[in-house]
């Protein structure tokens, strides 16, 4: 966020004439968050740690509140980083499909496919019996 504030900082001028600003920040900043997890992630390849896994100690819990959470960053992590973009906008942030496209900057239907594809995904990965999905 300090990063895509610090953008715009410098781009104020041009930036405070467009019709949605907050969309102009919200995508640099989308940009900047994707681009960060490739580059983190290009490093843990290289790194001989990569399978460590941090959570492990909470997944003995007693309730299975941790369990479940672990479950479901295991089953986010294991989507792409577009998936997870798209998914975050439309569903969290509330924003239509139309605006996540032009955040973006991709077409309508990639961000329908993307969406269409992550559900999938976090369906069968979080479902009890993974047969019935």
């Amino acid at each position: 966020m300090q990063e895509a504030f610090a953008r715009l900082i410098v781009r104020w001028d041009r930036v405070s004439q467009y019709d949605l600003s907050g969309a102009w920040i919200r995508s640099v900043t989308v940009r900047l968050s994707v681009r960060s997890r490739q580059r983190t992630r290009r490093f843990e390849l290289l790194s001989d740690d990569v399978l460590v896994h941090e959570a492990s100690p909470l997944a003995t819990s007693a309730n299975g509140q941790e369990d479940d959470r672990i479950t479901v960053a295991h089953a986010l992590g294991e989507l792409s980083a577009m998936q997870r973009a798209v998914g975050v906008l439309h569903h969290l942030d509330g924003i239509d499909v139309g605006e996540v496209a032009r955040t973006l900057r991709v077409r309508l239907g990639t961000v329908k496919t993307h969406l269409f594809r992550s559900r999938q995904h976090l369906a069968h990965a979080l479902a009890e019996d993974p047969t019935s999905v």
